[in-house]
């Protein structure tokens, strides 16, 4: 995932830089833009970026849910453990 701030780069051109390097997703956050990539496409997006001049606020490698599952009571305290 990679971040990006609101004021940093204009929507459309940092969602076409993204996009073309590879990119799964480009959402707006409260605080800036998200850019969701697959592992393999990283580093190229990361680059694009960099190489457009886009600064990136914040960037990692991370695995991010598929589905979420609100839980509560026993099994909430299970999962804390």
């Amino acid at each position: 995932m990679i971040n990006v701030d609101l004021k940093a780069a204009d929507e459309d051109r940092l969602i076409e830089i993204a996009l073309d390097a590879g990119a799964d997703d480009v959402s707006t956050e409260a605080d800036g833009y998200l850019i969701v990539t697959p592992p393999e496409s990283y580093a190229a997006v990361r680059d694009a970026m960099e190489k457009a001049k886009v600064p990136i606020a914040h960037s990692e490698l991370g695995l991010t849910p598929e589905n979420m599952v609100k839980v509560s009571g026993h099994t909430a305290e299970q999962v804390l453990k």
